[in-house]
């Protein structure tokens, strides 16, 4: 059965779904239903995601470890529980600080013609 077969999906629990690779990066859909997408991502100490945007508003949640995003000329550091929402198509980074798993939440669908999402 596919999440949009049902009222409500159960997931439980996220950082169970990737495993922190050696001196990289991992990642995995855990989610994708009715205008929101949930991505997990496993990121080992002193790796990084560079530069990029997504079509859609989103936000990232620490759920282990301690990451650094950075946007708008600002940076902001994440420990477990905290999170940063981002407007659509604002350019961000994420860096590992430590062996970390991210819970990023892309929401909305986006515009005819626009761009995927590339987060």
């Amino acid at each position: 059965m596919s999440p949009t077969d049902s009222p409500m999906t159960h997931i439980g629990n996220l950082s169970e779904l990737v495993e922190i690779p050696p001196q990289g990066v991992s990642s995995k859909s855990a989610l994708a239903a009715d205008g929101m997408r949930v991505v997990v991502f496993a990121f080992d100490a002193g790796q990084s995601l560079s530069e990029h945007s997504a079509a859609v508003p989103l936000m990232v949640q620490v759920m282990s470890g301690a990451v650094e995003v950075a946007a708008a000329g600002d940076s902001v550091s994440l420990q477990p529980g905290g999170m940063v929402f981002l407007a659509a198509r604002t350019p961000h980074s994420v860096r590992a600080s430590e062996p970390s798993v991210v819970q990023l939440t892309l929401v909305g669908r986006p515009a005819p013609g626009g761009a995927p999402a590339t987060t």
